[in-house]
């Protein structure tokens, strides 16, 4: 094991983190591959995307509120060799509709094992006051790794096959369990004074620990806030390769310097900067007060976005990252809003609730973006790219009323 300082620890686990988002928006990025090869209806392409995060979902309750009691040390290598394989047996062996959305269940079940799991080995592993800068950078990678693994999936399926982003995204999931395996040291034994010193004892029972976490109404406001931020992350960066793809055909006759990915890519890249940069500044000043005004911004860009379909694709390209900005920058903030309200002993239970809002948003608002584009008559006419970009509203406003209840609560709900 190497002992390591706090920095070079945050960047180790959050390298291992984009390493295992190789295979998080993959299936975004051939979805168009996909849908043309095996003859899918938009729904059928938002669910593909969704699965992911239903599998996610339902293990994630259980797992995260586990690291209250098992090392997560050892949660993350056993979610990073399951998000692997379940990668691997894709590109090897899917070939329609429901064995790829089997598989890649599989794979969200995996992550839960990796995402939470591994910020909770992080923190638990920092001094108080290098806290909130892990957090912040860990959460912000979320965007490198999985603005990536659209980025990767493209470049590669272009050259070779969509199977082969696949590969290379199991390989991301193996990379990351051997570096986790190397920095972080094991957990004491529970009984040990060590371990007696780091924590609270845990609450009784999982069910006691979820009621605590709902009775802590700040905590429950940044969970709520969290839906909303995931809700319009998730939507825009499952379907603005296949927006991109379709813009790109009907303007056959133009150039475009960066393809479809690359944008998603691109647009996901300068969403980190943000997120840092807010993340750094919430824990300076009012952090419901900054976070509500990004929110109302990010809201005037899904409006824009919406109406922006039939304009010049440069319009449409510098709102996307102008989006990005606002959307995936509240991130960070938000769940160290979430880390800071947390009450120790259920600080697993409070993160996996977190987590549970955040990918439900990842089921429901892909699929309700294609929904709208299956039923807003032709689903490759730009009417209806304005009614499917029109959903992401919904994630700011109820990212608003989550920061809302997180400033109206008592001080008693606080930490």
């Amino acid at each position: 094991m190497l002992d390591l300082k706090p920095l070079p620890l945050i960047l180790c686990f959050a390298a291992a983190l984009a390493l295992s988002l190789l295979n998080f928006l993959t299936i975004a990025a051939v979805l168009p591959d996909l849908i043309r090869s095996w003859s899918l209806n938009k729904t059928q392409a938002g669910w593909l995307v969704g699965v992911y995060f239903a599998g996610y979902m339902s293990a994630i309750l259980f797992v995260a509120s586990l690291t209250d009691r098992v090392d997560p040390r050892r949660i993350y290598l056993i979610g990073a060799a399951i998000g692997g394989l379940s990668s691997l047996a894709l590109a090897l062996f899917a070939n329609g509709f429901w064995l790829t959305m089997v598989l890649r269940f599989m794979g969200g079940v995996a992550f839960t094992g990796v995402y939470m799991p591994g910020l909770r080995a992080l923190t638990d592993s920092l001094p108080p006051a290098q806290r909130n800068r892990g957090i912040v950078y860990y959460s912000s990678c979320f965007a490198l790794g999985s603005g990536f693994s659209i980025f990767a999936a493209g470049r590669i399926a272009a050259v070779l096959d969509w199977r082969w982003a696949f590969v290379v995204a199991a390989a991301g999931s193996f990379a990351a369990m051997a570096l986790v395996a190397v920095v972080l040291r094991p957990r004491a034994p529970a009984g040990s004074s060590l371990a007696q010193s780091a924590a609270k004892p845990p609450a009784r029972s999982q069910w006691a620990s979820y009621k605590q976490v709902w009775r802590n109404r700040r905590a429950v406001g940044y969970i709520v806030a969290m839906y909303g931020v995931g809700w319009e992350v998730f939507a825009f960066r499952s379907w603005i390769v296949t927006y991109l793809t379709e813009r790109q055909g009907l303007e056959a006759g133009q150039t475009f310097w960066l393809s479809p990915p690359d944008v998603a890519f691109a647009s996901a890249i300068i969403g980190i900067p943000a997120s840092v940069w807010i993340g750094e500044w919430a824990a300076r000043i009012n952090r419901e007060r900054l976070l509500i005004a990004t929110a109302l911004v990010s809201l005037v860009l899904d409006i824009s976005l919406a109406a922006a379909v039939s304009l010049p694709y440069g319009v449409l390209f510098l709102l996307c990252f102008a989006f990005s900005l606002t959307s995936f920058g509240r991130s960070a903030a938000t769940t160290a809003g979430m880390m800071h309200a947390a009450q120790d002993e259920v600080r697993g239970a409070t993160m996996a609730a977190h987590s549970f809002m955040a990918f439900l948003s990842g089921i429901s608002s892909p699929l309700i973006f294609g929904l709208m584009l299956d039923v807003s008559a032709l689903a490759t006419g730009r009417v209806s790219w304005t009614v499917g970009f029109s959903s992401l509203a919904i994630g700011s406003a109820i990212s608003i009323a989550g920061y809302l209840l997180a400033r109206s609560a008592k001080p008693l709900d606080q930490s």
